[in-house]
């Protein structure tokens, strides 16, 4: 099935940038998708080099919009292939604000982007604009971090299956369909994980009147409504042509999903960045956050239906 249509690529001068455009490139193949690179001109630039009154703001403008176009037609250019329809486009500051602007003002469904440079800094982190596209575009985000082959070997999707909640269950579902497609694009193995737990204040001030049994019936019967939702997810997703394993573990989401991924050695994680309560937009969960600053490996980032960026279009 082909899950996206309009994808944008944005293109920077990352070292691993090659290969998060080839990503790109091949993903709108598969899709038959409208692909736009669009690059930017940073502001801090511009203001730099009008500060020494070289030239006008219009025409300088001009000649580094000029000169970041034709960069980018070169890139496009050696692809070799006029069947794959790309557009090019380059817009003037190169913060989240303006690519969450471009995906509003042209409906995206799917940003690809290499993983900022962030040289001497610990390469589990992702740079701060990533972090924020991922918080804050309302489409699929996919951070490309270099790996070591041409292809994904193993794809990491994680879910939520707590039963009782409908909003969370439409966010598996995109996860799913979105890690059972690329795992089928790139012949990967498929983990698809789902973790749970008792812990919390009430459960803790209870577990205290409780007999070892009881505490013991009570454990079994959480875990066994989790594996019933999770068993229910995965019922529509068998299928002969996925080598997909399944992982329900006992303990807290942010710890365990990076250590199985280290564990599984996974090239990408698909998983959901927004917390059930909070500000509509504006909060990732906790959960998601702790995941984000463990891992090494690229990440696509899935948000509900029903989320709304609290970025708005310039006027």
């Amino acid at each position: 099935m082909k899950r996206f249509k309009n994808i944008l690529f944005v293109a920077e001068n990352h070292k691993n940038g090659i290969e998060a455009f080839e990503r790109a490139v091949s993903l709108a193949k598969r899709n038959e998708a409208k692909l736009t690179v669009v690059g930017a001109v940073k502001v801090s630039t511009l203001d730099a080099l009008i500060d020494h009154k070289t030239v006008s703001l219009g025409a300088l403008q001009q000649r580094l919009v000029k000169e970041r176009t034709a960069q980018l037609e070169e890139t496009v250019a050696a692809l070799g292939d006029d069947s794959l329809d790309v557009t090019i486009k380059v817009i003037l500051g190169s913060s989240f604000v303006e690519i969450v602007q471009e995906v509003l003002r042209n409906d995206h469904d799917l940003v690809v982007k290499a993983a900022e440079n962030l040289a001497g800094i610990n390469t589990t982190w992702f740079g701060s604009n990533d972090m924020h596209m991922m918080r804050k575009c309302p489409c699929p985000v996919w951070i490309v971090k270099p790996t070591r082959g041409h292809r994904y070997e193993r794809i990491l999707a994680a879910v939520d299956t707590t039963p009782g909640d409908s909003r969370q269950d439409g966010l598996n579902r995109m996860i799913m369909d979105l890690s059972t497609s690329l795992a089928r694009q790139e012949d990967s193995e498929l983990h698809v994980v789902h973790t749970w737990n008792l812990q919390g204040d009430d459960w803790m001030a209870a577990r205290a009147a409780l007999s070892k049994s009881e505490v013991a019936t009570i454990t079994e019967d959480v875990h066994d409504q989790h594996q019933t939702a999770f068993e229910s997810l995965l019922a529509d997703y068998e299928a002969q042509d996925l080598r997909m394993r399944t992982h329900l573990i006992e303990g807290r989401a942010g710890m365990v999903i990076p250590a199985q991924a280290r564990r599984q050695d996974v090239d990408l994680i698909v998983m959901g960045t927004v917390a059930r309560t909070g500000i509509p937009g504006f909060i990732i969960g906790n959960t998601a956050e702790n995941v984000l600053n463990q891992v090494n490996c690229s990440v696509m980032t899935v948000k509900p239906l029903d989320f709304v960026t609290p970025l708005r279009l310039a006027s």
